[in-house]
């Protein structure tokens, strides 16, 4: 049984110098719609792109995440969630 999610997000075309956060947001389909409003997976400081990886620890259950770039709460960039990669992870 998976126990986490490992995650790599590489963002193009950013600010150089600007601070933006990495978010994942549960969707209806997640096992913690409405008990999660978001998961800040962390936050990088971009030169024109900015990568971040890391790995988050779940609990048992099915996720279903859009992923967010933000800058001051302003989403920037984001996943298409209907995406056929999608990040959906089952833990």
């Amino acid at each position: 049984m998976p126990e986490g999610f490992d995650y790599s997000v590489t963002a193009k075309g950013l600010i150089p110098g600007a601070v933006y956060d990495v978010k994942a947001y549960p969707l209806e389909e997640s096992s913690d719609y409405g008990t999660v409003t978001s998961y800040t997976l962390g936050t990088l400081t971009a030169d024109s792109e900015g990568e971040l990886s890391g790995f988050y620890d779940l609990a048992g259950g099915g996720y279903d995440w859009e992923i967010t770039v933000e800058n001051a709460g302003e989403v920037i960039l984001q996943t298409h969630p209907q995406d056929a990669a999608g990040f959906g992870v089952s833990a």
